[in-house]
């Protein structure tokens, strides 16, 4: 022991509560912060070998008995202080120091914890220090409490008759009470026996133990629980509990409780090695009481008058325990291979319908289970893939149509620019085997087989700082060995059909800018006209089949491409110009685009005679994805602009024109404010006069689809929060979807609720239109992080620029950064 006569400097924070600076509550939700002070616990902290020092103001020293140090005394010992108006130190009949007894104004500190008492004592031998009357904080999870009594070892620190809460020091919303509470700074937990929690000084609820997190780092134990009700499912609680396995892989296990359905088992996998990545996900609810009744009744009974070959009654045979399966993974293997596996699967064709809780989840239909293994070279790339996807038959849909599998295919591309006076030379091919379910009405085998197509290239790419030339020439070659249903055979359709088609295109474009004053502020607008030939020439295809092939959606982007269709099996016939003109606006100085507008038209030199449909036995469905215009001597009017007139304005529109009738084909207008402080408010329109999706087979039209989107994201203040969506169908006067939310967010404390009501079904019989759900959420910070389910992801996609509940939880907000925000381990 080493004592010092020097007058000793004062600790910061040696008088209680001088750790904390009130703050205006309207820029801060604690309404005040703690000052800044080191956190990180050393877990190879070798403090308790050194020797204790002692300084103090005045030192009676007695090297028999009891020795005394008066004023501002010190003790320390490594990374531990602590400091007594006096100290007493203790000898043993062997000249040997045994304890110190402070007493007067105690302060001990050490990494992340400041103690404040009315005694205190430090045991040599046992390298323990004791104090009595305390009060304390742990900085590490924004922490204070009070304690009768506080023991402080290397590495255990004991909380007897303690309180805890991670509110301010001005206010107590919430507080855990126990009889003794046992931080573990190395392993960064804390365990609590026989806990009492109190809400606004209320008793909520007791437990004989509890253990929860001290820091911010992943830590097994259970998440906070999600409550909700909806109409499909009725109440249901979510409990999940987190396991952090190892630094790179962890799990998260849930109950699921469902009232009318039963019980829900929740989990879900993350891993990383050095092989890759990925999540896997496994749902599993058995013995679904209320879809047993639902499957069973509409067999027996199918509604609407369908036949009980229907798929979607075919799709109500087999268990009433249903699953979910979602798997993802991703290796890397060295500079150019890499592997990406999707697997999606259900139990059954009402799984999304009945348990999924938002309009996106209950329209699913397709999920995709492919695997690929992709090669990225110099010149060269490859990609050898495996897919094919479980089409859902649910009752509330119509018939979805099934999709071929791909098993196997090879897609591969080379590039090798600036070759022999400049040529760029290319080739893309891929060779693929189509296999398919029979056919889902009659159950008749439909056409199969192989496909193998090549398309080698040769372009000259001709650019100067105002211009570019590219003219190219491509060769098209395809070959199918078709396994040929009945009807193609009685037909005498080809089993071997091929093709070989040359495409020739020149695209060409200038440059033009100026600069300009407004307002006493430097502009540059610019002037881009783009021309782009095409020519194809016909070749007779309605004899191929349809295995991948659609027409691509008429955009701005189409101009430029050359093939009306997507996919391999059609090569659309053309011989046309198309005309554009993009203008933009930026300031000279330089930042964001302030501007973009684009205006373009295709004008053809000749009729479009390549049809999509085929001679397979395929029904006239497909004649209502043909071109419209086919005869036309010009493309519908396109145009598009982007804005970002200020930091919180921005905006796009999208307009379709059709040229002959002066009528509105397409149109879309988008409208986003977002302030600094989160303030969202997006406007959406659309509008589609021949939607696809709207086929009515008995009439043989198409119907129309116009619909608003308009959501809402509002700080009422620093706490309060509101939140709302709204999806309008203006052509059926319906709500597609709305939902609305509060939220709250305090100190210590966060509370959600959200309610949805969205429509689930257009068919006439089914006997639920519209579904319902409430969610609702309660986070005491500190103890957890946010649980599963939470709906959070999903507003993300439903409000653009909405920032998650979970982002938002700080304690404290200064003007430099934002302190302590809680772990994130939700994983759904």
């Amino acid at each position: 022991m080493a004592i010092g006569h020097t007058k000793p400097s004062s600790l910061p924070f040696a008088e209680e509560g001088s750790d904390w600076v009130e703050a205006p509550g309207n820029i801060s939700l604690c309404k005040g912060h703690y000052l800044p002070y080191e956190t990180q616990y050393v877990a190879t902290d070798d403090s308790w070998l050194l020797p204790v020092e002692l300084s103090a103001n005045e030192t009676e020293f007695n090297f028999d008995g009891t020795s005394t140090l008066r004023g501002q005394v010190t003790l320390k010992q490594g990374q531990r202080l602590l400091q007594a108006d006096e100290i007493f130190v203790v000898r043993s009949p062997n000249a040997e120091w045994e304890k110190l007894i402070a007493d007067g104004h105690i302060h001990y500190t050490s990494p992340g914890l400041n103690i404040w008492g009315q005694h205190a004592e430090y045991l040599h031998a046992e390298q323990l220090f004791s104090l009595e009357g305390t009060s304390y904080r742990w900085y590490a999870r924004h922490a204070r409490g009070h304690a009768k009594h506080i023991t402080v070892q290397k590495d255990e620190i004991d909380l007897y008759d303690a309180t805890y809460t991670t509110c301010a020091p001005t206010q107590n919303t919430w507080e855990l009470s126990a009889k003794k509470l046992t931080f573990f700074p190395k392993t960064g937990r804390a365990v609590v026996n026989h806990i009492r929690f109190d809400l606004n000084e209320f008793p909520i609820f007791y437990f004989p133990y509890f253990n929860y997190p001290i820091d911010n780092k992943r830590h097994s134990g259970f998440l906070f629980p999600s409550y909700g009700a909806t109409s499909n499912s009725g109440n249901e609680i979510i409990v999940p509990y987190y396991w952090n396995i190892a630094p790179n892989y962890d799990a998260v296990f849930a109950g699921r409780w469902l009232s009318e359905r039963g019980t829900e088992a929740q989990t879900k996998l993350r891993y990383l090695f050095g092989f890759g990545e990925g999540t896997l996900q496994w749902h599993f609810l058995p013995h679904d009481r209320k879809y047993s009744n639902f499957s069973k009744v509409n067999r027996i009974s199918p509604p609407g008058g369908l036949p009980n070959s229907d798929p979607r009654i075919l799709g109500l045979d087999g268990s009433d325990s249903r699953y979910a399966v979602n798997y993802r993974h991703t290796s890397q293997f060295g500079y150019h291979w890499q592997l990406n596996m999707i697997f999606d699967q259900v139990s059954d064709d009402n799984y999304f319908v009945d348990l999924g809780n938002d309009i996106q989840t209950a329209s699913t239909v397709q999920l995709p289970q492919q695997a690929n293994l992709s090669y990225y070279g110099e010149n060269w790339t490859h990609t050898f893939n495996i897919e094919e996807y479980q089409v859902l038959q649910p009752l509330s849909k119509p018939i979805n149509e099934e999709i071929y599998k791909r098993q196997p295919q090879w897609i591969f591309q080379a590039v090798y620019p600036e070759q022999w006076l400049n040529l760029t030379y290319s080739l893309a091919g891929e060779t693929v085997n189509f296999a398919h379910k029979p056919n889902l009405l009659t159950r008749a085998p439909v056409t199969t087989g192989q496909r193998l197509h090549l398309r080698p290239s040769l372009s000259l790419p001709i650019e100067g700082s105002y211009f570019f030339i590219t003219p190219r020439y491509q060769l098209d070659w395809l070959q199918y060995i078709l396994d040929l249903e009945y009807e193609a055979n009685l037909k005498g359709l080809p089993h071997h059909p091929s093709r070989t088609i040359p495409l020739y295109n020149v695209d060409s474009g200038l440059f033009f800018e100026r600069n300009f004053v407004y307002q006493e502020t430097l502009f540059k607008q610019t002037l881009e006209p783009r021309l782009y030939y095409l020519y194809v020439p016909y070749r007779n295809q309605s004899f191929y089949p349809n295995f991948d092939t659609g027409i691509n959606n008429f955009s701005y982007s189409q101009l430029f491409r050359d093939n009306r269709f997507s996919g391999h099996d059609r090569i659309s016939d053309a011989n046309q110009i198309s005309v554009s003109l993009t203008s933009r606006l930026l300031p000279q100085a330089g930042g964001r685009e302030l501007f973009r507008g684009s205006i373009g038209q295709i004008f053809y030199f000749q009729k479009r005679r390549v049809s999509l449909c085929e001679e397979l036995g395929q029904d006239n469905i497909c004649h209502f994805f043909e071109d419209q215009h086919a005869n036309s001597e010009h493309s519908d009017l396109i145009a598009q602009a982007e804005w970002n007139p200020s930091d919180t304005w921005s905006g796009g529109a999208f307009w379709q024109l059709d040229a002959e009738s002066r009528s509105t084909e397409q149109a879309a207008l988008t409208v986003q404010y977002q302030t600094i402080d989160n303030k969202i408010i997006n406007m959406n329109y659309y509008w589609l006069r021949h939607d696809i999706g709207q086929i009515d087979l008995a009439n043989g039209t198409l119907g129309s689809l116009r619909q608003a989107d308009i959501s809402i994201f509002w700080p009422l203040n620093i706490h309060w929060q509101v939140l709302s969506r709204w999806l309008y169908n203006l052509e059926k006067h319906q709500t597609i979807e709305v939902l609305g939310g509060i939220e709250y967010s305090g100190c210590c404390i966060a509370v959600q609720l959200i309610g949805s009501s969205y429509r689930q079904s257009n068919n006439s019989f089914y006997p639920q239109a519209h579904a319902s759900a409430i969610f609702a959420q309660i986070v005491f910070k500190g103890l957890s992080a946010i649980g599963l389910n939470n709906p959070d992801g999903k507003l993300k996609q439903k409000i653009p620029g909405y920032i998650p509940l979970r982002e938002r939880q700080n304690w404290i907000q200064t003007g430099r950064e934002q302190l302590f925000p809680p772990n994130d381990i939700s994983l759904y």
